[in-house]
């Protein structure tokens, strides 16, 4: 068995042999190979962030400093410059005073951005309240007619922040003073309420006028919005490195600043009034956050009652950029004409 084999591999490979000759022609081995070489950028934009201690008040008061402190941290992943420009927005209301009125159809569909009610705020001590059963209040129509009716007075707003039914309670102390205010059950909020005059007949209390409420109507003016590129605040750094700002936006607002330096020194924030930015002279490391640069926002002392409700908000800009050699004295970052802030950063590039 294996000789026959052999004689049939042999006469193969003679018969492939032969249609060689035939033909003339030879196949070649040949080989290739090839490797890519993958470069993937990063993605830019996201490398710096604002870091901050803020909790928004929800009831300033003039003369009150609410804390804000902020600086600025290099999210990436290579050194990097910041700088900080500012942008403010103040918001006022067209009409921030007070108004007394019976007519609850105000209220209607109305909102907590429409409309606020007062809380009471009287001292109840030494009052106690006199039932429903005990009270009467008059009412006049459009001729001027006079009702008495017996009970306490009450309204419903239908829909909005405040929807509910207000019942008027009055109440009384040993010397006879009266004072009011509407309730609503449902959040048992006190609000506030005037009435004109007081008659006894016995045991009754008679309402002589009809119950009032106040409220402010929250309607905002526009808005002034100034960016502080574009009207560049004075800044005067004092020699302990602060300085105290006041917004462009409103002379009552003020911001105050802290490690500054009155030139570029490594290690502290510098205003460069050419162009309305503040650097920190300082390369961060990724995730090396620089000093604060504010620490705090003040409504001044002499602010009148048209900051009533009144809402500011301060827009913190940062920017980065990479820190090598160039960047600094780019069209990029150092603008205007202070050579020695660019000097300062370029020493510091890598």
């Amino acid at each position: 068995m294996k000789k026959n084999n052999r004689k049939k591999w042999i006469a193969a490979a003679t018969a492939l042999a032969a249609v060689g000759v035939l033909v003339g022609t030879f196949a070649w081995f040949t080989s290739n190979d090839q490797t890519v070489n993958k470069f993937e950028g990063g993605v830019a934009g996201n490398d710096v962030e604002v870091v901050e201690t803020f909790t928004p008040p929800t009831d300033w008061k003039p003369g009150q400093t609410v804390e804000k402190k902020v600086g600025v941290l290099n999210s990436g992943t290579y050194d990097s410059f910041t700088r900080v420009s500012l942008s403010g927005k103040l918001t006022k209301l067209k009409d921030p005073n007070g108004k007394l009125t019976t007519d609850v159809s105000v209220l209607n569909n109305k909102n907590a951005d429409q409309v606020y009610l007062y809380t009471y705020s009287g001292s109840l001590n030494g009052f106690t309240e006199i039932p429903s059963t005990s009270l009467k209040y008059t009412t006049k129509d459009s001729n001027e007619v006079t009702t008495i009716k017996d009970g306490a007075p009450s309204f419903t707003v239908a829909s909005g922040a405040y929807a509910g039914t207000y019942t008027l309670r009055v109440l009384v102390n040993a010397d006879g003073q009266y004072t009011s205010y509407w309730n609503n059950p449902a959040n048992n909020t006190k609000y506030y309420a005037k009435v004109g005059s007081y008659s006894k007949d016995g045991n009754t209390v008679i309402l002589q006028t009809n119950p009032q409420f106040e409220y402010l109507d929250l309607t905002p003016d526009t808005p002034v919005t100034v960016d502080w590129l574009k009207t560049k605040p004075t800044v005067t750094v004092q020699d302990d490195g602060t300085a105290t700002v006041t917004s462009n936006a409103d002379e009552n607002i003020q911001i105050h600043f802290v490690n500054l330096s009155k030139t570029p020194t490594t290690g502290k924030w510098f205003y460069n009034d050419d162009d309305g930015y503040f650097y920190y002279v300082g390369k961060l490391a990724p995730q090396e956050t620089t000093e604060l640069l504010i620490d705090s926002v003040t409504l001044n002392q002499n602010a009148d009652n048209s900051y009533t409700k009144v809402k500011y908000d301060l827009t913190i800009n940062a920017d980065g950029i990479q820190a090598r050699k160039g960047a600094p004295s780019s069209d990029q970052w150092v603008n205007g004409t202070n050579d020695t802030l660019r000097t300062a950063l370029e020493d510091l590039a890598n």
